[in-house]
């Protein structure tokens, strides 16, 4: 048993998360009736990075604000990050829009399709309202819920808090945070299974989605304008903010992406992204905040979703589209896909807001959308893809710059030490050519300036060290 145990874990994760798929997709196409309960497994692992996820973030933040220097490297690294996010809202809104103009795609209100779906237009509420419920939140419930909004606030307060703590309980939270990692891990090793149980759903509800292709072209124009998002836009964006090549981090993002892709929830990745910034060693204090910030308010996917949807509504009304219409839609997209972040179907709550820019009536809100809820299988999936493996990539990219400059501060240090170094040798060595008699002495001398010269260098090396959290931030302005 131990040895199965260990080949198993000594596998690659890319190989054991193909095998759960292959045969995921095998049992759903031959024999789907006999395996109803491999579809069990996919939806509890779903649940359980959803149960983890929330307290993880909770713990993790406490312990990075304890343990961390606030206002030095953590801040360097989140300011960035959190420019970062908002430029890729601003871009996904402007991409998308741009896709749309160049496509000029419509959906027929009438064409008896979404229909099919039982479609209820929801409540209409005020986006500012809904976010302040989000934030002042019961702290028990928000871990519950999964309010992130409210348990990154709560976290902060905590944290701020026990750095007045005894050390006692300062490392009470470390450990639980250790604790916490190891969980996550342990049931991360397990994902093949749960993706076995995933690509079974989705294949045996796939089948029964009947109209599921009815909108050809608006898919093509989703998926089209998401893999542009990822695989142009964001290294773009990355090489800006960063001078780092996105292409090399890609391999690191294959596990966020193939969980994602099966999960289709930001909220459930969050522990695997945890676990990627734990395993490329990125600094708690960065990772810790700035990943599950942006898997509440991080959401290019929704941002391209929602204009498109209502570019494709007003379009198939016959309304004219002018310039002042599409840039408010732009900026309500942006503001409202943060405003609504962690709420109950936040993207069917701001729908009819989109739609209000043009005027259309119910009925063609309901409809579309009821086309939501039939491409939603692909769309929301992809969707998920691209918000969640963007905040890791941006979060990967920020700790990669911060490294670069981090030791090429070290070396400067060192090189320029050596050289004062040589130069004061080079002077000695003039003074001491006449004195042959003295040869015997001036070897001893060598060697003990060649041990305090090494010492020398760890003195350097040690105070760049910790100089690097204020001169990090110095050179950023610069």
């Amino acid at each position: 048993m131990g040895s199965v145990i260990n080949g198993y874990n000594k596998t690659p994760i890319f190989i054991k998360l193909a095998i759960g798929m292959a045969i995921g997709a095998l049992l759903a196409i031959y024999c789907p009736k006999p395996f109803m309960w491999v579809d069990g497994l996919g939806i509890t692992f779903v649940k359980i990075l959803k149960y983890i996820a929330p307290l993880m973030v909770f713990v993790f933040m406490i312990n990075a604000i304890v343990s961390s220097n606030i206002g030095r490297e953590n801040t360097f690294g989140l300011k960035r990050v959190s420019l970062m996010f908002v430029t890729s809202l601003v871009v996904a809104s402007v991409f998308s829009i741009v896709c749309w103009l160049c496509w000029r795609i419509g959906v027929d209100p009438h064409d008896g399709v979404a229909p099919l779906k039982q479609v209820e237009l929801p409540p209409q509420k005020n986006i500012f309202t809904a976010l302040l419920g989000e934030i002042a939140y019961n702290p028990v419930k928000a871990l519950i819920d999964g309010k992130y909004l409210s348990i990154v606030m709560w976290a902060i307060a905590f944290g701020l808090l026990f750095r007045k703590a005894e050390h006692s309980t300062q490392q009470l939270v470390k450990d639980t945070a250790n604790a916490i990692t190891k969980i996550v891990r342990f049931f991360i090793a397990l994902a093949p299974f749960g993706i076995m149980g995933l690509m079974f759903h989705n294949i045996v509800v796939g089948q029964n989605e009947a109209n599921l292709f009815y909108y050809p072209h608006l898919i093509i124009m989703f998926l089209v304008a998401f893999l542009v998002m990822f695989l142009v836009l964001n290294p773009v964006i990355v090489y800006l903010f960063t001078r780092q090549n996105a292409f090399k981090i890609f391999p690191k993002l294959e596990e966020s992406i193939i969980y994602s892709l099966f999960t289709a929830s930001s909220a459930a990745n969050i522990a695997v992204n945890q676990q990627i910034a734990e395993e490329n060693n990125v600094s708690r204090q960065l990772s810790s905040v700035a990943i599950p910030l942006g898997a509440t308010l991080h959401k290019p996917g929704s941002v391209i979703t929602l204009n498109i949807l209502t570019l494709v509504a007003a379009s198939g009304c016959g309304v004219d589209i002018g310039f002042v219409d599409i840039f408010c839609l732009g900026m309500v997209s942006i503001v409202a896909s943060m405003c609504v972040a962690g709420v109950a179907n936040g993207t069917q709550l701001i729908i009819p807001i989109c739609c209000g820019i043009f005027g259309l009536d119910e009925s063609v809100i309901i409809h579309i959308i009821g086309v939501n809820a039939i491409i939603t299988i692909i769309r929301d999936t992809v969707c998920t893809t691209v918000n969640s493996s963007s905040d890791i990539m941006f979060v990967l990219a920020v700790d990669r710059r911060h490294k670069a400059r981090t030791s090429s501060l070290v070396d400067n240090i060192i090189n320029s030490k050596r050289r004062t170094d040589e130069n004061d040798t080079g002077e000695s060595s003039e003074n001491e050519d006449g004195s042959k008699n003295e040869n015997a002495g001036s070897k001893n001398e060598n060697a003990g300036s060649n041990e305090s010269e090494r010492r020398s260098n760890e003195d350097v090396i040690k105070q760049a060290l910790s100089q690097r959290n204020n001169q990090a931030p110095t050179a950023d302005k610069q």
